[in-house]
């Protein structure tokens, strides 16, 4: 997945549920809302972005950022810890359904079986 774009404004790393910019066409680059725009197809589109010839969502402009990198949630120990307890006892209430406790003998079973 590529970097998040506004479909308001079309501006890099914000929604357009967070967006108080004026808003600017995807495809003309002029001031408002994509869907209002009049613009056909024998026009060439205008970035809003770089202002050169292709819409503002294309993947080759040179304005738009690098590929996000993954998020990695580090944790400290305390809080490792603490999400370590909480899912013990997420566990041992799972352990306490007769159903639950079925269907993991089934699948210790099978484990067992192909071994």
């Amino acid at each position: 997945r590529g970097p998040i774009q506004c479909y308001n404004c079309q501006n890099y790393g914000h929604t357009q549920s967070h967006c108080n910019a004026p808003a600017r066409c995807v495809k003309c680059a002029e001031n408002h809302r994509s869907h209002e725009c009049n613009k056909d197809r024998t026009t060439p589109p205008k970035c809003c972005n770089c202002y050169k010839s292709h819409t503002a969502n294309y993947t080759g402009c040179e304005t738009r950022p690098s590929r996000r990198s993954p998020r990695t949630t580090s944790y400290s120990t305390p809080k490792l810890a603490h999400r370590l307890v909480s899912l013990i006892k997420e566990l041992q209430e799972l352990l306490k359904n007769e159903e639950v406790l079925r269907l993991l003998r089934g699948i210790i079973g099978e484990t067992s079986q192909s071994q």
